[in-house]
């Protein structure tokens, strides 16, 4: 793979961001209004502010929100910046 190529699959800052809040903690009812928020919404996705407002417990929320990422409980898109519009995507296991 050449640099263009690992570019088209992720951008470096928002890989950096994702593994920089792995391990990050979320309260129980802040998950839980978080994923039913996601399963209710349009298409199964909010914007990251929006996702960020539903976590009630934490000082700095999109932590809580990214950690979740490597979790496979949420996906974004990893081609682009991360900002308050970035899309927040439930991932549903497949026994749900």
């Amino acid at each position: 793979m050449t640099d263009v190529d690992l570019k088209a699959i992720a951008d470096e800052r928002t890989v950096f961001q994702i593994v920089a809040n792995s391990g990050v903690e979320i309260e129980e009812d802040d998950k839980d209004r978080l994923l039913a928020a996601l399963r209710h919404a349009d298409g199964k996705c909010l914007p990251l502010g929006e996702c960020e407002a539903l976590v009630k417990t934490s000082e700095f929320p999109r932590a809580n929100i990214l950690a979740r990422i490597p979790e496979r409980l949420l996906r974004i898109d990893l081609t682009e910046e991360i900002t308050t519009e970035t899309l927040v995507y439930l991932l549903e296991s497949p026994h749900e």
